[in-house]
């Protein structure tokens, strides 16, 4: 929005600046000022009207994306599909790596088998390895 409002202001120095010239070039008439600043606004609603039409596309993209990383991280911690996000404790969100896939990496971190031992048996990489091990340390600080 603010960039709209930036392309107005501008339009309209530029407006000013070429009105104050004396030139030829610019209108000389009130009526020639009068075609001159309604080919601008329409301009100026043109291209607000593009980049209106853009920031609905970078919304929706920016949607899409999060709903995909919210759907990723419910399947990593076995979180129901059902229950909304916003809800859930953080511990309740590292407990959950106790069940399904990440129970048996974070026993067998505690078993003291090394990161890539533990991602080889798993089939999970070992940056993923690292995190739920991470967490699962961290929630044992707490």
């Amino acid at each position: 929005m603010n960039l709209v409002l930036f392309v107005a202001v501008a339009g309209f120095c530029v407006l000013l600046y070429a009105l104050t010239r004396q030139h030829s070039q610019y209108p000389s008439t009130g009526q020639e000022s009068t075609l001159a600043l309604s080919e601008l606004l329409v301009s100026l609603e043109q291209r607000q009207e593009a980049l209106d039409q853009r920031l609905e596309k970078v919304d929706r993209v920016c949607a899409e994306r999060l709903s995909a990383l919210e759907q990723q991280y419910r399947d990593l911690c076995g979180i129901d599909r059902e229950k909304p996000m916003d809800n859930l404790q953080p511990a309740h969100r590292i407990r959950s790596l106790y069940s399904g896939k990440y129970a048996r990496v974070v026993a067998m971190s505690r078993e003291g088998v090394s990161m890539e031992q533990i991602a080889r048996s798993t089939g999970i990489g070992v940056g993923e390895v690292e995190v739920v091990v991470g967490l699962a340390k961290r929630e044992a600080m707490e």
